[in-house]
């Protein structure tokens, strides 16, 4: 069976992680679409790419796994807007992957559940455990893709701009910003005409 994974940035906080992982089951990753030739299964694990019809009817099967309850929270960094927004229990949804985006069909749902005080990596880390649980469920599925059902819902694209801190607000009531906050992505706040980043890392 030939499994293909596509993950949009090397530089995203789970990536070593996911590699060991795609090592020790002989999958192939890549943050490269072109280098994707089909094959039996391609999972888009925190892919930030739209992936086109003509490339998905390589594969048996093209997947994504996305980080909400779809149809609620299609679109772009659900994982992060949801923590923003101070949720503790996150849907991770395995759908195919259709047009428009994120709007498949269903194979499995699952959940990740947060304590309320990890950083950008332990988030990562701990969504990564769920993502390859999905993977290991859609090769073993067996049941009918279900289409989606209830109202959509979609979150934009987040920018850099959203990693502004407001320096005259406490550190507890801006502590949810501040920890999904990554190098790719960091922290920062304007003040006195100056520009600080900040890092945040537990002791």
């Amino acid at each position: 069976m030939k499994v293909d994974i596509l993950c949009s940035d090397q530089k995203h906080p789970s990536w070593e992680e996911l590699a060991r992982f795609c090592e020790e089951r002989s999958f192939n990753l890549t943050d490269r679409a072109e280098f994707l030739s089909g094959g039996d299964f391609l999972f888009l694990v925190s892919c930030t790419k739209i992936i086109g019809k003509e490339l998905r009817d390589l594969y048996r099967h093209c997947l994504v796994i996305h980080e909400s309850d779809l149809p609620s929270g299609r679109g772009w960094s659900p994982l992060a807007w949801q923590v923003l927004h101070g949720e503790s229990t996150i849907v991770v949804s395995l759908v195919e992957a259709d047009d428009p985006v994120d709007s498949g069909a269903i194979w499995w749902k699952s959940e990740l559940e947060l304590e309320g005080h990890e950083l950008a990596d332990e988030i990562a880390s701990k969504c990564l455990k769920v993502k390859m649980e999905l993977i290991d469920v859609a090769l073993r599925f067996s049941a009918k893709p279900e289409k989606q059902m209830g109202a959509v819902t979609t979150y934009r694209r987040r920018v850099p701009e959203d990693s502004e801190l407001d320096p005259h607000k406490s550190i507890a009531g801006q502590f949810d910003l501040l920890r999904i906050c990554e190098p790719r992505f960091p922290a920062f706040f304007v003040f006195r005409d100056h520009r600080y980043e900040v890092t945040v890392r537990k002791t």
